[in-house]
């Protein structure tokens, strides 16, 4: 590598090469383009406690359905523990989703730092005084740079996840003619869904990471062109 020939440290520049790649990587591959299986793969299940006062069994939801005796249901219908039907308790399961991803928001807002090298894995919420171009230097190593430990755009991603969970419409939609015919929901569980999905999308939208602002996309062309016609 030419950093070697130079005598220069080459694993400073693989760190600031591959956060490049990356940022590359997202402005070429949206995660819009991607089937929700890849976009998801990386997502956190979400995992609700039984609102039954005898039981409060944790139930994990990674699917819109599931298969029960041959035939396709909505996964969030009953504990498996105690059978107590989940469809009784929208409300305090919109409570507990509304707490979940606000959890993660939370996470996201310590802004917590940590070192690309696995072997050192500093953490820090602090700012380094020292940065290199691929950002700032981890004061413990001194040998790589620091990254957001939960990005922007893995909590907008994990957010999406979640609603994506009780999308029922989507979901339908997607089924093959075939699937269709051994899948089973009732009006009930399509109101069910719609109030949790409602409860998602309220949080989403306050997200503007899956916003593109125009008027912050072209500002800069914009000025140049006031200034330009400002000179003649």
């Amino acid at each position: 590598m030419i950093a070697e020939l130079l005598g220069l440290d080459s694993s400073k520049y693989h760190s600031a090469l591959r956060v490049v790649e990356e940022e590359e990587d997202k402005l070429l591959n949206p995660s819009s383009l991607f089937d929700d299986q890849d976009r998801f793969r990386d997502c956190d299940k979400l995992k609700f406690k039984c609102p039954a006062q005898q039981c409060s069994q944790e139930i994990i939801i990674d699917d819109v359905f599931r298969m029960q005796d041959n035939i396709k249901v909505c996964q969030v219908g009953e504990c498996s523990t105690c059978k107590t039907k989940l469809l009784h308790y929208c409300a305090a399961l919109k409570n507990q989703l509304d707490r979940i991803m606000r959890s993660y928001i939370s996470k996201y807002y310590k802004h917590s730092l940590i070192c690309e090298d696995v072997g050192c894995a500093y953490q820090t919420r602090k700012i380094p005084l020292h940065f290199t171009s691929g950002g700032p230097v981890c004061p413990s190593c001194k040998n790589s740079n620091l990254r957001l430990e939960y990005t922007e755009a893995q909590l907008y991603t994990q957010l999406a996840y979640f609603q994506y969970l009780f999308d029922l419409q989507k979901a339908t939609s997607s089924l093959t003619p075939q699937e269709r015919g051994y899948t089973k929901v009732t009006k009930d569980e399509v109101d069910f869904y719609n109030n949790l999905k409602l409860t998602a999308d309220k949080i989403l939208l306050k997200s503007g990471y899956g916003i593109v602002n125009l008027g912050m996309l072209f500002q800069g062309l914009f000025e140049r062109d006031v200034n330009a016609v400002g000179s003649h």
